[in-house]
């Protein structure tokens, strides 16, 4: 998922065509607007490139409804053809059907991923 252009990292403006693309989730539940998990306790493995020609600096990443992250590798800043991950765990308190999403801010916008379970 494109993020657009990234600011330079002392923040003075537009450097280069940084991005933040989500390329991967294994396994492969990722149809590039959302993640489903389809039974509790499964991990999902999201995989963040940036293929961009700046560095992108990540904030806080927020994480709502039943979903946790158990690992991540997430260098700061994320260095041009560099790649972060971070392992997504299904949590949810019963039976039934849950939303939440995963916001990664960075210095070029606010990635939001949409995340679905069923239990």
């Amino acid at each position: 998922m494109p993020v657009g252009p990234a600011k330079a990292q002392d923040g003075s403006g537009t450097a280069g065509n940084g991005t933040v693309l989500i390329t991967s989730a294994v396994p492969p539940a990722f149809n590039m607007a959302a993640v489903s998990f389809t039974y509790a306790g499964q991990t999902i493995r999201l995989t963040m490139s940036n293929p961009g020609t700046v560095n992108l600096v990540i904030g806080y990443c927020g994480i709502t409804g039943p979903f946790t992250c158990s690992r991540y590798y997430l260098p700061n800043p994320i260095h041009p053809n560099e790649t972060a991950w971070a392992d997504m765990v299904f949590t949810p308190p019963g039976a039934g059907n849950y939303q939440g999403n995963i916001s990664i801010p960075n210095s070029a916008e606010t990635t939001v991923i949409p995340l679905y379970g069923h239990a």
